[in-house]
């Protein structure tokens, strides 16, 4: 069975970092492949999905919505949408000024902020977009350009323009920052696919302060260490 489901894989999907097993089932945080092995799920969806498997509470909440209601457009609200966004921005602190864009994937959402930093830069004439080096954003091509490597950018060039990768340091920021010209820039408050990599202390301090000072947007990713994954709701 091993060599059918791989043979199926290789005929039918496109290559992605290929398949490491051929996942049937899983339960709490194991998971349980056709061949009946079973795996401790320390992958989470790449980070992002750290929920377990078959929680009754989960399964109980989804199958409910099934139900009732399967999708809809923007074009609509739904009671749930409302309240998930309610809570967003209390969890966040942002006041009655924050609003909510809720997205299908985090390099979606990223390619929103890329488009908020732009909308902004143009309105100020301002036309770079920080990012740091070892960061990851995404693999749309404007998330891309903001993800400093080689083997993910090379073979997709030329990306999209005005990015300029930085080093992950206080010197390096205060650098860019006083060539002019920044519209925003976008960091994760700990670096996922580098590793599990924080930014050095008072980094984040001073990027706000530089923004503000500036102008620029203060854009941080969350994908990864969001949602309390930290000990916190927002790292």
């Amino acid at each position: 069975m091993t060599q059918n489901w791989k043979d199926e894989a290789g005929r039918d999907l496109m290559s992605l970092g290929g398949r490491l097993a051929n996942l049937e089932r899983g339960k709490g945080s194991h998971v349980w492949d056709t061949d009946g092995g079973r795996y401790l799920d320390f992958l989470g969806g790449i980070a992002v999905n750290c929920l377990g498997h078959a929680h009754p509470v989960v399964v109980d909440a989804i199958t409910q919505q099934a139900g009732r209601l399967i999708h809809v457009s923007n074009y609509f609200a739904t009671p749930q949408q409302l309240e998930l966004a309610s809570r967003l921005k209390r969890l966040a602190g942002t006041g009655d000024e924050g609003r909510v864009f809720l997205a299908n994937a985090g390099t979606e959402a990223n390619e929103t902020a890329i488009k908020l930093a732009r909308l902004h830069g143009n309105k100020h004439g301002l036309g770079t977009i920080l990012c740091l080096n070892g960061a990851f954003h995404g693999r749309t091509t404007g998330a891309l350009a903001l993800t400093p490597k080689p083997a993910y950018q090379d073979p997709f060039a030329p990306l999209m323009p005005g990015v300029k990768a930085i080093d992950p340091t206080i010197a390096a920021l205060e650098e860019a920052f006083a060539a002019g010209d920044v519209a925003a820039i976008f960091a994760e408050p700990i670096q996922g696919e580098a590793g599990v990599v924080p930014l050095p202390e008072g980094f984040l301090v001073r990027a706000r302060e530089l923004a503000t000072e500036h102008n620029a947007l203060l854009i941080l990713d969350e994908v990864q260490t969001g949602s309390g994954r930290t000990g916190e709701w927002f790292a």
